[in-house]
């Protein structure tokens, strides 16, 4: 442990000897749950040292298709993309098409024209253990990849009409909701007197009263707030619909007391910012 003490400034390789003094972890090794944090705390240090800023966390990148596949999964993205759907919700596609490629990649189909009903059957049988709503989800997006294919003749037969119809079932699990002294009760549990209870709490009133989206909260900037009219207006993330909505007495001392009180002093145009992100106005 010796040889990481007494240095005064960060190096790639005195990071490597620390890992290694303190917790015996060397570059390349496998790495138990545990140690990722480690590891991770270091390469952030190394990116500070040669960006002179924090990059990204660095995490695994996502299951890839199997390199057969790549183009053919590509151009049905920006086909899907042309169709103005969200980069999330084409992601959600991806995910659930990666698995259907690379399933089809164990099966030995080295090309997707030889891709057969039996394929697509074996599959679809893979999925009896997943609850109604998620096998319907996952059908939905395999059946218009299919039609995809069909369509720009990668295959010859409609494979999508293997079924044309999805079944679920709509009471298998009913959807959740709180009453309003729930919800009264939740908002009441926040400790407004704190930085983190002013924001939470402006966050919680936007979800409640305007059952906005957590990705829409995340995005909301100053500009889409119009207190000359009482109103918040913003296009949807994921639907790309416009909204404008009414603010509230509560929501706009809600608002606020943030600002004034919370919100870190950055030149940022988003309400809600990163503590982790904060860069003070000069």
């Amino acid at each position: 442990m010796g040889s990481t003490l007494g240095h005064k400034h960060f190096s790639n390789e005195l990071g490597d000897s620390f890992l290694d003094d303190c917790f015996g972890i060397q570059p390349g090794m496998k790495l138990l749950n545990s140690q990722v944090f480690k590891v991770r705390t270091i390469h952030v240090l190394a990116d500070m040292l040669e960006n002179n800023c924090f990059l990204k966390c660095h995490q695994k990148p996502g299951k890839q298709a199997s390199p057969q596949f790549k183009d053919i999964l590509e151009n049905y993205g920006k086909l899907q993309l042309a169709k103005k759907i969200s980069k999330r919700t084409l992601q959600g596609k991806k995910i659930i098409l990666v698995r259907f490629l690379n399933f089809l990649n164990k099966q030995g189909i080295t090309g997707i024209e030889a891709l057969t009903s039996d394929e697509v059957l074996s599959y679809l049988d893979t999925l009896k253990e997943y609850s109604s709503n998620t096998r319907s989800g996952i059908m939905y997006t395999v059946r218009d990849f299919l039609l995809f294919l069909h369509l720009e003749k990668h295959i010859k037969t409609p494979l999508n009409n293997l079924f044309p119809v999805i079944f679920t079932n709509k009471y298998e699990r009913l959807p959740s909701y709180y009453l309003s002294e729930e919800i009264h009760k939740i908002l009441c549990q926040i400790d407004r007197n704190t930085v983190i209870g002013r924001r939470d709490y402006l966050i919680l009133l936007l979800a409640v009263q305007f059952g906005m989206r957590a990705g829409d909260i995340r995005q909301l900037k100053f500009k889409n707030i119009k207190l000359s009219r009482n109103t918040v207006e913003l296009v949807q993330q994921k639907t790309k619909r416009f909204l404008q909505l009414p603010v509230t007495k509560e929501l706009k001392y809600a608002l606020a007391d943030y600002l004034k009180n919370s919100r870190p002093n950055v030149d940022d145009p988003h309400i809600f910012i990163k503590s982790r992100s904060v860069h003070p106005k000069n």
